[in-house]
């Protein structure tokens, strides 16, 4: 697996209170929060799998959930990879796209007749092509920790809000 697969609204809630480790939560970054260039291409499905988004953000957090209010069934992150730049990215995803198309794999827009393990396979196959650096981990240590810290304070921010949210509704009833 490449990745936690979580609906849009699972991948919300467990912004504040799951894992923080970074790889594990890699589509929650958004890279202008770091000062850095890197760019998110990721995988996004329906909860059945079927069929696969591909597209890329420098906040894929953000744009999932954009994504879900326009989408019939709830969305979940099935892959989420980071190129050097947006530039690196968008050829990455034009190429994944055009080697998707050729298949007859297009269905609309950047959606495609693809489950998400193929997809993650020919995404692999396409940086190899192309030579774009394609990373699944943070391996940077002081990048890795920032990432860390920042997840970890959501998470206590959300623990907080939780505890107040529990402690309204023990009042009210």
């Amino acid at each position: 697996m490449h990745g936690p697969q979580r609906t849009a609204f699972e991948n919300y809630l467990t912004f504040g209170t799951g894992s923080t480790n970074p790889n594990e939560m890699l589509w929650t970054v958004d890279w202008r929060d770091y000062d850095l260039p890197y760019c998110s291409l990721y995988v996004v499905t329906p909860d059945n799998d079927w069929p696969c988004k591909v597209g890329i953000s420098v906040s894929p957090r953000k744009r999932v959930m954009g994504l879900q209010t326009s989408v019939w069934r709830p969305l979940k992150v099935a892959a989420c990879f980071w190129c050097p730049s947006v530039q690196e990215a968008r050829h990455l995803e034009d190429h994944v796209h055009r080697m998707l198309t050729d298949d007859r794999k297009w269905m609309h827009g950047e959606w495609f007749d693809m489950k998400p393990g193929p997809t993650c396979e020919m995404i692999d196959f396409a940086a190899c092509v192309v030579g774009v650096e394609c990373n699944k981990t943070i391996e940077d240590p002081q990048l890795s920790k920032a990432i860390s810290e920042k997840l970890l304070l959501a998470n206590l921010g959300n623990a907080r809000h939780s505890k107040r949210y529990e402690m309204r509704k023990m009042a009210a009833g």
